[in-house]
């Protein structure tokens, strides 16, 4: 099995990873990206974007940002957040206004998102990008470092690096092999997501909706509406959903 050394590999090529990238690419800093899919690819998520992550890629991709929360078929403007109580009773909260000339925050499928950040990628001349890769092991070794094994394409690679940056999800390996970290069943959410047609009664200012209900307490559901005005997402959560015991 050959063995190849990265100064830094990047687990993950979700928002979090492949933002990662492009500030290393800025920085002119070798790096080998890994995804375990391959692009275009679905994660279940609340698919709503703010202000604050929206500045945070503006640093360095300004205009692409802008462009995409644009785009009717992609993005859907949102100017604040509703919260409902378990009595029925709401509030509407404002979203601040963010630095810069961009969107206060917007909502996009997750397949559109992450595809767009990753397209972002395609030119780099400092990330080596490999999806269908799987990471299946990794350890400290010997030199201070990080020896892993990584499944690219049906075969098995052994890569090592200084830095590994672990941006693989709910279910990473980087955090469960390297800090043995296990998740906890009494305190973990589920969710469901399911996108819908012809919802009426929306805001209309495409405020997101967050619904505490007694049945589903300490859990919650939020209603966003999607782009195009044909879909909506809810999302459901729930505290210790895999567990036996009562939530501490």
């Amino acid at each position: 099995m050959q063995q190849s050394d990265y100064p830094v590999v990047i687990a993950g090529a979700g928002p979090a990873g492949a933002t990662v990238s492009m500030f290393l690419e800025n920085e002119g800093i070798k790096h080998l990206l890994l995804e375990k899919d391959r692009f275009p690819r679905d994660k279940i998520c609340g698919d709503a974007v703010s202000s604050k992550a929206l500045e945070i890629i503006a640093r360095l991709k300004p205009d692409a940002i802008k462009a995409f929360g644009e785009d009717p078929e992609m993005a859907l403007l949102t100017n604040g957040i509703q919260f409902s109580a378990p009595n029925g009773k709401s509030v509407d909260i404002a979203f601040p206004k963010p630095k810069g000339n961009l969107p206060i925050g917007f909502i996009s499928r997750r397949m559109d998102f992450d595809s767009f950040l990753f397209n972002q990628l395609q030119n780099s001349k400092w990330a080596e990008i490999w999806q269908n890769a799987d990471l299946k092991d990794a350890v400290y070794d010997n030199n201070g470092g990080v020896s892993m094994t990584i499944n690219h394409n049906g075969t098995d690679k052994s890569i090592t690096t200084k830095l590994i940056i672990g941006a693989d999800g709910a279910r990473s390996v980087v955090k469960r092999k390297l800090q043995g970290f296990e998740q906890d069943d009494n305190h973990y959410c589920g969710g469901i997501r399911a996108y819908y047609n012809n919802v009426s009664g929306l805001h209309p200012q495409n405020y997101l909706e967050l619904h505490f209900m007694k049945e589903l307490l300490p859990g919650y559901f939020w209603i966003f509406p999607l782009p195009n005005g044909l879909q909506m997402l809810v999302w459901v959560c729930s505290q210790g959903i895999l567990s036996k015991k009562k939530p501490t």
